[in-house]
């Protein structure tokens, strides 16, 4: 069993974050990726 934690913060993840969107994309794919394991 793997326990994944992602810590994100209200203020810090949004789309004022430098490449937002993929770092969205990195982190559904983080999720796919454990979910397959």
């Amino acid at each position: 069993m793997v326990l994944l934690v992602v810590d994100t913060q209200k203020g810090i993840v949004d789309e004022r974050l430098y490449a937002f969107e993929k770092f969205v994309s990195n982190i559904r794919e983080l999720i796919r990726t454990a979910r397959e394991q």
